[in-house]
């Protein structure tokens, strides 16, 4: 028995371990330090928006009812699910207002983004709009400000996190 088992040893020992999985792109900071959510990470493809959703500067669909927020295993966190619908061949980042700041955080792909208030989606592909999981973090229910850029053209936008706006 005895031998048995040390043959297994030894041949545990000479084998190659299995390689490790890639991991899938995961957000890294463009040149400017912001964000960039890989394109890679959308979970839809969408030939338009939904009727509830307000497009602002012709580039994304934001949420127009009320989002519900649910606690998170963090204290003092509330997170609203909902997904961020961009649209295909274009560049926008969404930036928590300063009023927002430590208030509101967002994240949106398939990685864990921490406290992030500055993020960039510029994909392209076939026209339509592309949608990628996430959402928002918040203290308290809130009508949060997100600033949307596009190019140098920017707007406010407001979003109804279980409080109406």
């Amino acid at each position: 028995m005895r031998l048995a088992f040390s043959f297994v040893l030894l041949l545990a020992a000479c084998t190659t371990p299995a390689p490790a999985p890639v991991p899938s792109a995961s957000p890294a900071p463009s040149s400017d330090g912001v964000l960039v959510v890989p394109c890679s990470h959308q979970i839809d493809f969408l030939s338009s928006p939904p009727p509830d959703h307000e497009i602002v500067l012709d580039t994304v669909a934001l949420p127009t009812q009320t989002l519900t927020a649910h606690p998170t295993n963090e204290p003092g966190k509330l997170f609203a699910k909902h997904g961020l619908i961009v649209r295909n061949n274009s560049t926008v980042d969404l930036v928590v207002s300063g009023e927002d700041l430590g208030k509101v955080t967002i994240g949106w792909g398939n990685a864990e983004l921490g406290d992030v208030t500055h993020l960039r989606v510029s994909c392209t592909g076939q026209p339509g709009w592309i949608v990628f999981a996430g959402g928002y973090s918040v203290t308290e229910p809130r009508c949060a400000t997100l600033v949307i850029r596009v190019g140098t053209t920017q707007q406010d936008a407001h979003i109804p996190i279980s409080k109406p706006c």
